[in-house]
């Protein structure tokens, strides 16, 4: 559309293209947003770049992860034997068939899994309520919240987490104060990536592990659904990565690959399903054909590499 303000790459800087148009979904509105692509690098990013306010209203108090914290689950035996034999987690049982056991099972399963560091410090930037604070804190680590939510750091400082409300550097960490960052689904959310990893670096001990999650725009299942693909998430998610945009985007700013992974779940193919077809009622998560199609999709994700609907990275300070 040639009337939309095109914004340059915030990944890259290079010029954009408008790329698509699009409403949220979630909350079923009708305001649309338009997006465009990275001619060098097909990053996809909100344009034009929206401001701190705007940002803001994107999110509703129904938000979510805005939610009361609820019961903590304790971990599986058998993912608490794979953290002890294949990431260096000290957790019950722990004896030696224990960690053959554990082993093995890493083969198949908890492959997305962050390697422990004895007494480390972690800070999971983005937390919401503190849901995974409390689930850092549970398998050992010394666990902090960071949340730009006046809402959500208060339920989680309720919950005895110790949870932070602004940005990094409101926060007041000194440099080197961390052994972990975690930023699950956040990144996505950050109209300027480039200062952002400048600050999540600057945090980190040197050698420190940086973990990210983010949705994959080169999922297998996005050109079929199209501008109803759940993770797009319009408009909160500002900009959507790829495998190859994101790894250079993290390493121009001084991390180095350590692990990269796709994922899908039912849930992405479910959803997705629902929003095409402007499903209110029975979701499909409670139809046994859409599940059972839904399990195929996520087979299908493990044969193809790099089109999972999510993708898991571990990267280390330079």
């Amino acid at each position: 559309m040639n009337d939309v303000a095109v914004a340059c790459c915030p990944v890259c800087g290079a010029a954009g293209e408008w790329a698509f148009r699009a409403r949220d979904l979630q909350f079923d509105l009708q305001e649309f947003y338009d997006y465009a692509r990275c001619t060098r690098c097909a990053a996809e990013y909100q344009t034009p770049t929206p401001g701190p306010e705007q940002i803001q209203s994107y999110y509703p108090a129904e938000y979510d992860c805005y939610e009361p914290l609820p019961r903590q689950k304790p971990r599986t035996v058998t993912e608490r034997m794979t953290l002890n034999a294949r990431y260096g987690y000290a957790l019950e049982p722990n004896g030696l068939l224990a960690r053959l056991l554990g082993w093995v099972i890493g083969l198949f399963r908890y492959s997305d899994s962050i390697p422990y560091v004895q007494d480390g410090r972690a800070l999971d930037v983005g937390c919401g309520s503190g849901k995974f604070v409390r689930t850092l804190n549970q398998l050992g680590w010394q666990a902090h919240g960071l949340d730009f939510s006046e809402q959500a750091a208060r339920v989680g400082q309720e919950a005895g987490l110790d949870i932070r409300r602004g940005t990094i550097e409101e926060a007041g960490y000194e440099s080197g104060s961390f052994d972990l960052v975690t930023a699950r689904h956040v990144i996505e959310h950050i109209p300027d990536p480039v200062q952002w990893l400048k600050d999540l670096h600057q945090v980190l001990k040197p050698g420190g592990i940086l973990s990210l999650r983010t949705p994959n725009a080169a999922a297998l299942a996005r050109p079929w659904f199209g501008r109803n693909w759940f993770p797009d998430e319009v408009p909160r998610h500002l900009v959507l990565y790829n495998p190859k945009n994101l790894d250079l985007l993290l390493s121009s700013q001084g991390f180095q690959k350590q692990v990269m992974r796709t994922y899908t779940t039912q849930k992405f193919f479910l959803n997705s399903w629902d929003y095409r077809t402007g499903n209110r009622g029975r979701p499909s998560r409670k139809r046994p054909l859409h599940r059972a199609l839904a399990r195929l999709y996520v087979l299908l994700t493990k044969f193809v590499p790099g089109t999972g609907d999510e993708i898991f990275v571990i990267y280390r300070k330079k």
